[in-house]
């Protein structure tokens, strides 16, 4: 190579310089391929420059292939070290396995020689390894039998808290089972249903703990769905009402009277009032006959007979003739209070007692307009206890003349 000092010689003629540039000795010139003599310092300045331009070039290319021989000279030394650890460690491999082999026949040498005693000794440890096996074997099958038992426990405890959101039952007519919320039957808290199947009472179950149920099939669907929607049916059937009353069920009571036309009166002791609880069925049909109205009559204590008209204006009571009889005993009704019984509220009013004999009358009655509703709308739903059925009370003094 040629040293930095052969830029010296690229200088201009006679041009200054503040370093000392190196000196290249005969042999330093006589090694370098790269050198070539320059011509003339009196050469032009573009020869100087190209000049200069060769030389670093050659620099560089003998710079690179140094330094590709001392990347290839330290792979290769690389490689060699390399392959002498790879012939070691199979050079110990070797060693290993053949002491290996010499401990097994040491072993097995042993194994021919071992005294009785040790030998039954041998047998001895055997026995009680397979006394551990058995051992280990009964007390999985003890872990699998308690994993079972916790299983059936689990189980039986989702079935209680099932049980106690749901009344399983079975109907001791037919045999019938099903399952109701209990929430249902609390929707009547003051039912005896309720008070039976969700309270603490033992009530009588079948022989997989479904609770039995004495009732119709017919009759025990209409009691789930009147607990669950507070639907009432809209035929008239006793044997329901019966039931329905057996277990202090009074909505469903309620809406069952109120199919049933007629009149139940409770007399005052003096028997000079009365308490009239009147249904009225199929309203609608009777207010469109030829009467359009509907009534109800009924006796009263010292032998007086009154009446209950429905009309499109109204409510009246009268005083009426009994049955079979050509005449009626006079009476002045005193005091007159009424009730409209609806299904979410009681429409009532109190035209008080008369301040004097002038004030009595034969007659009392009161418009719908005064409850504020037309005389449809109390027999329509939600209002209506039952459909196009009415339930008034009146309660009323009256004097005999």
């Amino acid at each position: 190579m040629v040293s930095s000092g052969g830029a010296w010689f690229g200088r201009k003629k006679g041009a200054a310089s503040t370093e000392s540039p190196a000196l290249i000795t005969s042999e330093q010139i006589d090694k370098s391929d790269a050198y070539e003599p320059l011509p003339s310092t009196c050469g032009s300045r573009k020869d100087e420059h190209s000049t200069a331009e060769v030389l670093s070039a050659k620099a560089r290319a003998a710079e690179a292939d140094a330094l590709r021989e001392l990347a290839v000279g330290g792979l290769r030394e690389e490689l060699a070290s390399v392959t002498r650890e790879l012939a070691e460690e199979r050079r110990e491999s070797a060693r290993k396995t053949a002491e290996t082999a010499d401990l097994r026949e040491q072993v097995s040498a042993l194994t021919k020689t071992l005294p009785e005693e040790e030998r039954q000794s041998a047998k001895e440890l055997g026995r009680e390894l397979a006394e551990a096996k058995r051992n280990g074997a009964e007390q999985a099958a003890r872990v699998a039998e308690l994993e079972t038992e916790l299983r059936r426990t689990h189980e039986a405890g989702a079935r209680c808290g099932e049980e106690r959101e749901r009344l399983n039952f079975a109907l001791a007519f037919n045999a019938q089972v099903g399952s109701v919320p209990r929430s249902v039957l609390a929707s009547a808290p003051e039912s005896l249903l309720y008070r039976m199947y969700c309270g603490d009472w033992d009530y009588a179950r079948d022989e997989v703990g479904r609770a039995l149920v004495t009732c119709h099939p017919d009759r025990w669907n209409a009691v789930l769905e009147h607990l669950t929607t507070g639907a009432v049916p809209t035929e008239w059937d006793p044997a329901l009402l019966a039931q329905a009353r057996h277990w202090n069920l009074s909505r469903l009571v309620e809406g069952l009277e109120a199919l049933s036309f007629g009149v139940v009166v409770t007399n005052d002791p003096d028997q000079e009032g009365f308490k009239a609880r009147c249904t009225f069925v199929s309203v609608t049909n009777q207010l469109s006959t030829g009467e359009k109205t509907a009534r109800v009559e009924f006796a009263t204590g010292q032998g007086c007979w009154f009446v209950v008209e429905v009309d499109r204006s109204g409510v009246a009571l009268d005083p009426v003739k009994p049955p079979g009889m050509k005449q009626m005993k006079h009476s002045l009704i005193s005091s007159c209070k009424w009730r409209v019984l609806l299904r979410t509220e009681d429409l009532e009013t109190d035209q008080g007692v008369a301040g004097s004999s002038a004030d009595m009358r034969t007659s009392r009655g009161l418009f719908w307009n005064q409850l504020g509703y037309t005389v449809h709308q109390p027999l329509t739903e939600p209002l209506a206890r039952a459909r196009d059925s009415l339930v008034v009370e009146v309660e009323a003094r009256f004097t005999v003349l």
